[in-house]
Order: C-alpha cells, then structure tokens, then sequence
C-alpha cells in the first residue's frame, strides 16, 4: 500500500499531551500523534493512468472525505465529534474528527451504483431509465409517499413501457440505505468513537440528496445528521452548492492551502504558484487566471 496522507493529531512535548502548536515551547523531546492514510498501490496506479491518459498531470491525490471536509465541517464539528461520510458511486467514504483532529477513515464498499442496481434487480427495467426513476421520483421514506402513486418506467428493449408503484421504489432504497447506515455505525463503533461524536453525521456526494435521507438516519442512528453543503467560497454557481460537489470544492481549498507560502510562523498567508500542467498544451494565462480567480474564493 501506499501512503496518501500523514497527518498530525497532536504533539507530545517532554510528555505533555494534546499539544496542538509546538512551535515557540521550550523541551527536549517531542513527539507527534499521527493519522496516516494509504491506498492500493495498485488503484493508485490506475488512477492515476486514467487522468494523466486524458491529458492532465496529477500533483496530488486526496482522500475525498478529507476534501470534503474542508468544504462542509465547522471547526465546533470537528472539536465535538463528527462522522462525514461521503457516498460515491460504488464506495462510501468514512472520516472521523474528534477533539478537532481527524482520528478514523474507512471505506464501505456500498455506493450509489447500489441503488440503482437494486432498483433494476426489484422493478426489472434497464439502468440507465432506473437511475433516472431514482433522481426524480426516489425517497427512502416510504412512509412519506402516496400507496397510490404510480410512475411509468421503459421496459427492458424499450418497446413499451410498465406502471410501477412510487412507494416500491421508496421500498428498495429505503433496505439499501438502512444496510449502509448500518454498516457506518458499525464501523464508527468498532474504532471506538460511537460516543465521541456529539456533532452527528454530516453526508456528501450525490446520494445526499435522496429525500427521506436525513430523516431515516435520523432514526436509525439516533444521532444529528444533515446534509455537507459547501461553505467558505466566494463567487461559486449555485449549482455547484450542493452536497455532490463538496469533493470538489474542498480541493480547491486543499489545494489553495499546500500552495500557501510559509510567513516564518508556520502559518500560510497567501496562495502560491499553483501549477496546472497539461503535457503537451500551452495554458498560457489561464494558469494565471485560475490562480486568481482561486484567490478569491479562499476566505482571507
């Protein structure tokens, strides 16, 4: 495996604990707590392959809950306790910040790929119309959904179409998500940290916005749980302020923040060269432009 991420908990200065910012103290030996991240060096490959296949350098690789956090989490979050739990397409991403420092990651091998498999397998109808029956009509709240609601959806061959119950969708992504809050839970309890996370849960990715969502998890896990809309950036479309694309923002802010130059106390005060490598193309000002335009939805 490979090391993605190496990142400091806290420090230990001449036994001292739950040191945060050595510098400036007096001692003779410190130590430092940290939180490491690794990845299959054999997907890492791959990855990495894909992207720079379809013309783009890669300079770093990021843990997307770690991304994400930085773009959905109060600081009060991580200092009470909190799970955020990315749901991507066939994965959910686990990270746990407590006392203000991330202490647990994991990976669920449960997406929202999922889903939509289970909707093909219960309503028999082809992938791709089931997905868009899981976007418009989809909840995980049966309850909530009229017993008489019918939808129309394509048939395998597309030659005719079939009518099928809202509430049957509701059905099967309610089972579907009650296995992956389970599993969330479970993994959260085995490391240690089920009473540790007075913040609640926090979700990201595009299966965030399943209605029903929050209101089931709720239940389950008898916990605060809300939805990670992207926070701290300026000058953002509203389409992109939406759980889905918390990733996203939060490398923009990940990225922002490797590039700060050090002002001699440790701590960036500005956004630095960020190289955007294209072999083979001539970004010319567009390297400068992003860098700018990067500036300013960095909150100074």
């Amino acid at each position: 495996r490979e090391v993605l991420h190496s990142i400091a908990r806290f420090f230990v200065v001449d036994g001292q604990e739950q040191v945060t910012d050595p510098v400036g103290m007096y001692g003779g030996r410190l130590d430092m707590d940290t939180h490491i991240v690794t990845g299959s060096v054999t997907a890492i490959q791959n990855l990495t392959q894909c992207v720079e296949g379809a013309g783009v350098q890669v300079e770093m690789l990021v843990f997307s809950p770690l991304a994400a956090a930085e773009a959905v989490l109060e600081d009060e979050e991580k200092e009470q306790g909190v799970i955020l739990a990315d749901i991507g397409g066939g994965t959910t991403e686990i990270a746990v910040f407590v006392e203000g420092s991330i202490f647990h990651t994991t990976v669920i091998p449960v997406g929202g790929y999922h889903l939509t498999h289970d909707l093909v397998a219960g309503l028999r109808g082809p992938f791709s119309h089931v997905e868009e029956l899981k976007l418009q009509y989809g909840s995980c709240m049966p309850s909530q959904i009229d017993a008489e609601e019918i939808v129309e959806m394509e048939t395998f061959g597309g030659q005719r179409t079939k009518e099928v119950s809202r509430r049957r969708i509701a059905e099967i992504l309610q089972a579907r998500i009650e296995e992956i809050l389970e599993m969330i839970y479970i993994d959260v309890k085995r490391a240690g940290f089920d009473d540790m996370v007075a913040a609640g849960l926090v979700f990201t990715g595009g299966t965030a916005q399943l209605p029903g969502l929050i209101e089931l998890s709720e239940m389950v896990l008898r916990m605060p749980v809300r939805k990670g809309m992207p926070n701290g950036m300026q000058g953002l479309s509203d389409s992109l302020n939406s759980p889905a694309y918390a990733t996203s923002v939060g490398l923009l802010h990940w990225a922002a923040a490797e590039e700060k130059p050090d002002n001699g106390n440790g701590n960036g005060n500005g956004i630095g060269k960020l190289d955007l490598k294209m072999p083979g193309v001539n970004l010319g000002g567009f390297a400068g432009a992003a860098r700018k335009w990067i500036k300013t939805l960095i909150p100074k």
